[in-house]
């Protein structure tokens, strides 16, 4: 799986379609996000069968949004 850190969301690339997209607070790959990617994977039609279907894509927050906003 590639990864891509882009701090300016104006200059992404673009994706393959289909583009699933999860945002949150991504503060580690515990089974909860584990299972997150499993059902991302799915949707975008990435089996063993079709492993170039579709693009992930995780949008998290620096700093954490509670920081931001003083919660």
């Amino acid at each position: 799986m590639k990864t891509l850190l882009a701090r300016d969301p104006s200059r992404l690339p673009r994706f393959e379609a289909p583009v699933i997209v999860a945002i949150g607070n991504f503060d580690g790959l515990h089974r909860g996000h584990q299972a997150l990617l499993s059902q991302m994977a799915l949707l975008a039609g990435r089996t063993d069968s079709a492993r170039r279907s579709g693009t992930l894509v995780l949008v998290s927050f620096h700093p954490h949004p509670a920081m931001v906003l003083g919660r």
